[in-house]
């Protein structure tokens, strides 16, 4: 036995922890229920070369079965879940704008179980050894956010700030996975998620464009503005937000 990553309790490790949930591939799979999946060096590209893999990502000896399906799975990843499925009754969304950008605002998140949905895939996008990973480095936010998603933490707004992006439904992004990476916004680090037609950001510490961003940040109310990204300009924005050059 070996102590588990998340809780730091020696225990049997499960032998395969996922990065990414299952339910994020269910609608991405094609007739031969293989996933449309690219890297962060391919994207930049015209014609990006696209693996297709069976499942998403899984490593052994990382997590206990509590965490991994108590925890994880049990309270963050099927509370994100039943909102994509329609299920969650309580969590509502309505259609606005900002100015010329169409907006969607989603009221009633559990702020706790929502962020640490976000946070827990950084956390093992960090701890995973694989090389598709080696851009996360998360250093001493490591043991943080462990401690954050273990305990279920309330954290402030600001602190690992959380926006979401949503890509036009005709996007060229919309069916790709794209591993969380890093990229730096002036002088901080900014981690990020491409998967199934959104933009997940996080930022450690404010900056400029964490700034500009302020307002549509999840609040501790439970609230997130999701702008959405026009087609005509999602590819240059996506590119130049991720410092992708």
């Amino acid at each position: 036995m070996k102590n588990c990553r998340l809780c730091k309790i020696e225990k049997t490790l499960v032998k395969k922890s996922h990065i990414y949930p299952d339910f994020l591939y269910k609608d991405l799979y094609d007739k031969n229920h293989k996933i449309i999946k690219v890297s962060t060096e391919e994207i930049i590209k015209k014609n990006p070369k696209i693996s297709r893999p069976s499942s998403g990502v899984y490593e052994g000896g990382l997590l206990c079965s509590d965490c991994e399906n108590r925890l994880i799975g049990g309270k963050y990843e099927s509370y994100l879940a039943d909102i994509l499925s329609g299920k969650n009754k309580d969590v509502k969304c309505t259609k606005g704008k900002s100015g010329d950008i169409e907006t969607l605002k989603v009221e009633n998140l559990d702020y706790e179980r929502f962020k640490n949905f976000f946070l827990s895939i950084l956390f093992r996008a960090d701890i995973c050894t694989f090389e598709e990973f080696t851009d996360i480095n998360l250093g001493p936010y490591n043991e943080k956010i462990r401690k954050i998603v273990y305990e279920n933490t309330f954290t402030d707004d600001l602190e690992f700030q959380l926006n979401i992006l949503k890509l036009d439904k005709n996007s060229e992004f919309d069916q790709l996975i794209v591993q969380p990476f890093r990229s730096k916004l002036e002088t901080e680090t900014c981690y990020s998620f491409l998967l199934k037609g959104f933009l997940i950001t996080i930022n450690f510490k404010e900056n400029k464009t964490s700034k500009t961003m302020k307002d549509n940040r999840l609040k501790q109310t439970g609230e997130i503005i999701i702008p959405i990204i026009p087609k005509s300009t999602e590819r240059k924005f996506i590119l130049t937000y991720l410092d992708l050059k």
